[in-house]
């Protein structure tokens, strides 16, 4: 009888020390996998473009290019936002990270946090906006979900067509404003 409630204290002590070891400040959530638009070539990269915000980049680029080659050009604006506003009433304000499709030279800003929220704009006019939830929920659904949405959004605007060379001069404009030259 001793051997059994020995064998039992030892088998608690054990079971103690080994919740008492639990670190529960490591507890993740595992989100579902991102389909990836622009695939990666190796580790180094993966790590950069498995991120939300260069694919969201991504996908205006390449939707700049595909409205381009079905001649209909528009300029394609992405602003992405990382924190809430302070003022509710006031949705501009906030640190906004602007990208556009043109701006293939450009360093890209790379951030491990996730965007809370994106404005898209064609030709300088809002066509859709969203929360980074959503475009990450695009992205786990499907690699070109986020972009074919974004091209609804600007197809359904119904914006002026552009000539090639009006396309041209708006790029360079939209660049230097966002390059702050």
């Amino acid at each position: 009888m001793a051997k059994d409630s020995t064998v039992q204290t030892s088998d608690n002590q054990v079971q103690e020390e080994a919740r008492s070891q639990l670190h529960y400040s490591n507890l993740t959530v595992e989100r579902p996998r991102m389909h990836l638009l622009d695939k990666p070539d190796c580790f180094v990269g993966a790590m950069a473009k498995s991120n939300l915000t260069h694919q969201m980049h991504y996908s205006i680029e390449l939707l700049e290019d595909e409205l381009l080659q079905a001649e209909n050009p528009h300029v394609i604006t992405l602003k992405i936002a990382y924190e809430e506003p302070l003022d509710i009433f006031d949705e501009d304000e906030g640190n906004w990270v602007v990208f556009t499709g043109s701006q293939r030279s450009v360093r890209e800003v790379v951030r491990n946090e996730e965007p809370i929220r994106w404005k898209l704009y064609a030709d300088g006019i809002r066509v859709a906006s969203g929360t980074g939830d959503f475009a990450r929920q695009c992205f786990e659904k499907d690699e070109r979900e986020f972009l074919e949405t974004c091209k609804a959004a600007v197809l359904a605007a119904n914006l002026r067509e552009n000539t090639v060379r009006e396309y041209e001069l708006l790029r360079c404009v939209c660049a230097m404003v966002t390059q702050g030259c």
